[in-house]
């Protein structure tokens, strides 16, 4: 309309797909738009109101990308309300000059390619709106545990000898680490171990991961950081937080999203494509944020979820 019209400022349709300019494109069509309306129906309408809805509908909706279920959706929402303003008040004005420069003109229905904008646009949010519902259900299979004794594992473990350290290698410790692995399992190759106090360090590093989550190292004697060591990371899913239950459909911790995250590996040996269950027990965190105590119990699989099993137990107490 605003080319057919000899509107002076008006640019071509796809100008608007431009990044930032895209904004100067709009408000001069809606400036010149509120120049040629009637005086009465000027006050009714404003170019600058037009542009700073469409800028903070795309914001909203910009920041919702960041944002976990249902936050995402009620930003997304809010930025379509916002386009959906200035669309229907710039719809407004252009019936308004349409009614002045054409008087005899014929109104008309929605065009077919209107009808289809319409419902194509409709059909997208509900489909987000959906998406989100079924995350949210997900996340809500997390089953309460009130138990709080230490977890016995509902496996065998045959320990591994261990060499014997000095006694002042660390401090005492109550914390102990059990594993068992099915043959063919990656990370666990098919054996069982067992450390202890006598046999590790256990440190918690949780404070120095790059997300939220429940990590452990398990270091062991006499090196630290070496091909020997063991790490058990726990993460909650995008926007919760851990506590004493069953999780799971866990993926990679770090990039399990709205997935629990889980990530047991040690001596070299790591999985980029990990699934497992886990379940907490018991757990205690200090006034400081500091962990203090944690009991869990592990099914975790690599690159198959239904392939060989490397499973296990951590108690883990801060000296």
């Amino acid at each position: 309309m605003a080319r057919r019209d000899r509107f002076p400022r008006a640019r071509s349709f796809w100008w608007i797909f431009a990044p930032i300019y895209s904004y100067a494109v709009i408000f001069r069509v809606c400036e010149e738009l509120e120049q040629r309306l009637r005086p009465q129906l000027r006050g009714r309408f404003s170019a600058r109101t037009a542009i700073a809805m469409v800028i903070a509908g795309n914001i909203w909706a910009a920041f919702s990308i960041a944002l976990p279920e249902p936050a995402r959706i009620g930003f997304l929402i809010i930025g379509f309300a916002f386009q959906a303003a200035a669309t229907y008040i710039v719809q407004c004005a252009a019936n308004g000059y349409l009614s002045l420069a054409y008087p005899n003109r014929v109104p008309r229905s929605m065009s077919l390619g209107e009808v289809v904008a319409v419902v194509l646009g409709v059909t997208l949010l509900g489909l987000d709106v959906l998406g989100a519902t079924r995350v949210l259900a997900a996340q809500g299979r997390i089953v309460a545990i009130t138990t709080s004794a230490t977890p016995t594992p509902t496996f065998i473990v045959t320990p591994t000898p261990m060499p014997t350290p000095s006694p002042t290698a660390f401090p005492p410790s109550k914390s102990t680490f059990v594993m068992s692995s099915d043959p063919g399992d990656f990370i666990g190759q098919g054996a069982s171990k067992s450390f202890d106090q006598s046999t590790a360090a256990f440190r918690d590093i949780s404070k120095g991961m790059l997300y939220p989550s429940l990590a452990i190292h398990i270091e062991t004697i006499p090196v630290a950081y070496q091909a020997t060591d063991w790490f058990f990371v726990l993460a909650p899913a995008a926007g919760q937080s851990l506590g004493v239950g069953t999780y799971v459909n866990g993926k990679l911790a770090g990039f399990n999203g709205q997935a629990p995250g889980i990530d047991i590996h040690g001596e070299g040996r790591d999985c980029a494509d990990v699934t497992g269950t886990f379940t907490i027990s018991r757990l205690v965190i200090d006034s400081k944020g500091q962990l203090d105590v944690l009991d869990a119990t592990f099914t975790e699989h690599c690159n198959n979820p239904n392939g060989p099993a490397f499973r296990g137990a951590l108690h883990f107490e801060r000296s």
